[in-house]
C-alpha cells in the first residue's frame, strides 16, 4: 500500500492488465475515483476524475487539503464500467527521503537499476519492518481503533507514542473529546470512566514519533541500502557477503542475527523501541 505525505498533495496511479499481464485500456476516455476514509466516508471533492494516460494507466490527483492521517480506499470506475479498488495511507513523515537513500551509495544512483518505485518500496518496507521490530512507529501515522469500554478511566489503545485524538465515537455517535487526556504510552484517560461495551468505542488517533530520531534515520538508510543491494547483488542463497568495485557488504540473516540481521541497526531499534529491555536478544 502506497504511503503519501500529508501537505503537498500527490498523484496515485492504477495500472490495468489483461490475463496475459499486458497493460490495456479499460474502454475509451477517463474514469472516476471515489476516495473514502477508514470510516467509509467520502472525502471532499469525491468523485475525482481518473485521468487516462498511456495505455492501461489511470491517475487521480489527491488534494493537498487532505490532512487527516488515515488509510483511504479508492474505488475506481473505469470507462468500460468495471471497477477496481486500491488503498493508500496518508502519513505525517517518512524515515528518509529518496535523495538521502540514493546519496548513501553510488550504486543506488543508477535509476535504471534502482528506479524511483524500487527506492520508495525499500523505504516503505523499512518503515514497516522497524515498526514491527520496535513496536512503535518512528513516523507519524493515523489509526482508527475499535476498543472495548470497561467502565474504567483508562482506555488502552495499543499504540505507543500516542500524539493526538482526532475523532471519537460511542456506539457510532460522535462523542466529546474535551475531557479526554492523551498519554504518549498509549492511554486515553477519561475521569468519568469509559462506557462499558463490546467494541463500542471508535477512536481515530495519530501516533508515532513527532520527529524521527537521528540515529533511527541513519540506521534506516543503512537497512534500506542493505535490502536493495542484497536483492541486486546476491548471487547465491549460500552467500554471506558480496563485493563490488566500491566495497563489500555482509549479507546477514534476520532472526538469527537480530530482528533485521544488522547489529548496528538492531542496537538502535532496541534503544528507541518500546519493547522490554533485552527483548531483542
Amino acid at each position: 500500500m502506497d504511503r503519501i505525505l500529508r501537505g503537498p498533495g500527490a498523484t496515485i496511479e492504477l495500472a490495468v492488465y489483461n490475463s496475459a499481464g499486458d497493460l490495456v485500456d479499460a474502454g475509451a476516455g477517463n474514469g472516476t475515483a471515489v476516495v473514502k476514509d477508514s470510516a467509509a466516508v467520502a472525502i471532499a471533492g469525491s468523485p475525482f476524475v481518473a485521468t487516462h494516460g498511456t495505455t492501461g494507466l489511470y491517475t487521480v490527483a489527491i488534494p493537498a487539503a487532505l490532512a487527516v492521517l488515515d488509510t483511504y480506499t479508492v474505488t475506481w470506475t473505469l470507462p468500460d464500467a468495471t471497477t477496481r479498488t486500491t488503498e493508500f495511507e496518508l502519513v505525517g513523515s517518512f524515515l528518509f527521503t529518496q535523495a538521502e537513500l540514493r546519496g548513501l551509495d553510488k550504486v543506488l544512483e543508477d535509476e535504471s537499476e534502482f528506479p524511483d518505485a524500487k527506492i520508495v518500496d525499500a523505504r516503505e518496507n523499512t518503515e514497516r519492518r522497524f515498526e514491527e521490530a520496535a513496536e512503535v512507529s518512528f513516523t507519524l501515522r493515523g489509526a482508527r481503533l475499535l476498543v472495548d469500554g470497561r467502565g474504567t478511566s483508562k482506555l488502552l489503545t495499543g499504540r505507543q507514542e500516542l500524539r493526538r485524538l482526532v475523532a471519537l465515537k460511542l456506539n457510532g455517535v460522535t462523542m466529546s473529546m474535551s475531557d479526554v487526556k492523551v498519554y504518549e504510552h498509549g492511554t486515553l484517560y477519561l475521569e468519568a470512566g469509559w462506557p462499558c461495551g463490546n467494541r463500542n468505542l471508535e477512536a481515530l488517533v495519530e501516533h508515532g514519533f513527532a520527529t524521527v530520531p537521528e540515529p533511527v534515520r541513519r540506521v534506516a538508510l543503512l537497512y534500506a541500502r542493505s535490502v536493495l543491494l542484497r536483492s541486486a547483488l546476491e548471487q547465491s542463497d549460500r552467500a554471506t557477503a558480496v563485493f563490488t568495485d566500491i566495497g563489500g557488504y555482509r549479507l546477514t540473516l534476520a532472526g538469527r542475527d537480530g530482528p533485521t540481521g544488522l547489529p548496528e541497526v538492531d542496537a538502535v531499534l532496541e534503544q528507541f523501541g518500546r519493547r522490554p529491555a533485552g527483548s531483542f536478544a
